[in-house]
């Protein structure tokens, strides 16, 4: 089973052959036979597969990743094996494998592939059933398979093709030629190319924003569409999203993460300051807390009642803009815009702020109270006669649009 490598230094346990260990919600399995190139026993492989297979049972993993010990990543099959295989061994292995040789393709958590160098014959078929792959400068592909008499093993065409295309993925077959990783990443096979030294950190900071940030639901359902989607055509791609939509509407973590992100559970969120700090403000900030603040109500019945509430005030100048719209990012909320002259934004801000609080106890505000909230929040009443022009010149807007189109004013 494609290229490999032969040596006469002593073998390890087929335990001891793939390393896997867990922390911080990754998995991390390492191919440790470096004195062979991580080339894959038939005892290995099996051993390799029942760790993707443990990662992905273990509820504590969230990500996946897999690595070579030593200066490669994967060597395809181990020669010392290769001149005793025959097609009834090969059925007899496959037939008792406890878990199936695509189980990579079948996991419900992401796998991402750091490729520290070498890969060849079957270890490049399973390097390519990692979603993502990382990989060094130094780092060599090949499929080696026509080196040996071999078709394109486990799926590598069906994969490949999807991969880089069909044309290169006929000549990285036909010709078994070597690609770089300069290379590599340039036609698709690799998405990321990573110093030596860096790459394990660069893969963990990676895996690490996913376990820490992501739904765990939601990217095994991701993962399900994008591979499913192959066989799919259009409408029926469209139609199964909107149904894993639908469902995930009813998980009780849909309401836990956006009330985390908006502040539904509580108006007043803590540390404000990290989040204004992640959205590029200094610390300290105190125009930016006070319109975070006010965002962040208004998000809140926005959220709770389904009535949009929009910033009302704000200074006209870039600035003012600048600092209201990464308040909302910060937030998680919308700002729309109507545009008046203000004295003390941090002073409205608050004023807003605290207008929406006072107005959060309405179960079910009317388009009227929305309107008189807005009103009243405004710093002085030369601001109510600008709001309500700048209304009406909106309005008379979607008014000329409609009679273009010919709907009349209701359309």
């Amino acid at each position: 089973e494609g290229a490999g490598v032969t040596t006469s230094e002593p073998e390890r346990d087929a335990e001891d052959s793939v390393l896997i260990e867990t922390s911080d919600g990754i998995a991390t399995i390492t191919l440790n036979r470096p004195h062979r190139l991580n080339a894959f026993t038939a005892e290995m492989r099996v051993r390799y597969l029942e760790c993707l297979a443990a990662a992905d049972r273990d509820p504590d993993v969230r990500v996946i990743t897999v690595t070579g010990a030593g200066r490669a990543f994967c060597a395809g099959a181990d020669f010392t094996q290769l001149d005793r295989l025959d097609e009834a061994t090969m059925r007899r292995e496959h037939a008792a494998q406890s878990v199936p040789s695509d189980v990579a393709m079948r996991l419900r958590k992401p796998l991402i592939a750091a490729v520290n160098g070498a890969v060849a014959g079957i270890g490049f078929a399973h390097m390519l059933m990692a979603d993502l792959r990382f990989a060094t400068p130094e780092a060599r592909f090949t499929t080696a398979f026509a080196r040996l008499g071999l078709p394109a093993e486990d799926g590598v065409a069906w994969l490949l093709a999807r991969t880089v295309g069909t044309a290169r993925a006929l000549d990285l077959l036909l010709s078994a030629r070597t690609v770089d990783g300069e290379e590599a990443l340039r036609i698709g096979l690799v998405q990321w190319i990573v110093p030596a030294g860096e790459l394990l950190a660069r893969v963990r900071e990676y895996a690490g924003a996913l376990a820490e940030g992501s739904s765990a639901h939601s990217m095994a359902v991701m993962r399900e569409q994008v591979y499913g989607a192959w066989g799919q055509t259009w409408p029926e791609a469209f139609a199964r999203s909107r149904e894993l939509l639908y469902e995930s509407l009813k998980r009780p973590e849909f309401a836990e993460r956006v009330a985390r992100r908006v502040g539904a559970a509580h108006l007043s969120i803590d540390p404000v300051e990290d989040a204004l700090m992640g959205a590029g403000f200094p610390p300290g900030w105190q125009t930016g807390v006070a319109a975070y603040e006010a965002v962040r109500a208004m998000a809140e019945l926005t959220l709770r009642t389904g009535t949009s509430v929009v910033v009302d005030a704000v200074n006209d100048s870039e600035p003012a803009r600048e600092t209201w719209s990464r308040a909302a990012a910060a937030a998680g909320a919308e700002v729309r815009w109507f545009v008046i002259t203000v004295a003390d934004e941090t002073t409205h801000a608050r004023r807003l702020a605290d207008r929406v609080r006072d107005f959060a106890h309405l179960a079910e505000p009317t388009w009227e109270q929305v309107q008189r909230l807005r009103r009243e929040s405004a710093p002085w009443p030369d601001a109510v006669p600008r709001i309500e022009t700048a209304e009406r010149d909106v309005a008379g807007i979607v008014d000329e649009i409609a009679h273009a189109l010919g709907a009349g004013s209701e359309g």
